[in-house]
């Protein structure tokens, strides 16, 4: 099974729509509360500029913490991890968004599927718990994940050269 990068666009896609109709809300609400303030009272020039720009500094901030926390929703469901307690934990930390520093370092690596009987697998995984189907090359002595292309194996120093046949898919 190789290992697989995702890049920013495929971790954008994760985001539901939900989490942006909810950053878009947050936007406007904060944008009629920052404009409606002013109104009670006589808007000089500095006022409106000041109104403006922090009314959209904090729409945006507001905004984004919405998608974020779309994203931990959707990460944590496709990372196996407890989707309620994570987004509890995220929109709780809101004064300092501690709760995601928190989930970043502690999320658990992809799942993903099995090549033979798409069973759910963790990354580090050699074999299919399900159907012992063997996802990464290994070395022929010691079963350990061999590097491609290495001439020894790293934890035993069997030589893979000599026998290329033995360094195949396990299995």
């Amino acid at each position: 099974m190789e290992d697989r990068r995702l890049s920013i666009a495929d971790e954008i896609r994760i985001i539901p729509p939900w989490a942006y109709v909810l950053a878009m809300t947050c936007f406007l609400v904060v944008q009629w509360f920052f404009y409606e303030m002013p109104i009670r009272r006589p808007m000089t020039t500095a006022s409106f500029t000041f109104h403006t720009f922090w009314g959209a500094i904090t729409g945006f901030m507001l905004g984004l913490f919405m998608i974020l926390i779309g994203y931990v929703n959707r990460d944590a469901r496709r990372r196996g991890m407890n989707v309620a307690l994570w987004t509890l934990l995220v929109v709780l930390s809101v004064p300092n968004a501690i709760g995601f520093v928190v989930y970043f370092m502690m999320r658990h690596p992809l799942v993903l599927n099995c090549p033979k009987c798409s069973y759910d697998v963790q990354s580090g995984f050699n074999y299919c718990p399900n159907c012992r189907f063997g996802l990464v090359a290994c070395c022929p002595e010691c079963q350990r994940p061999a590097v491609m292309g290495a001439t020894f194996c790293s934890n035993c120093g069997t030589s893979l050269n000599e026998v290329p046949a033995k360094l195949s898919i396990a299995g």
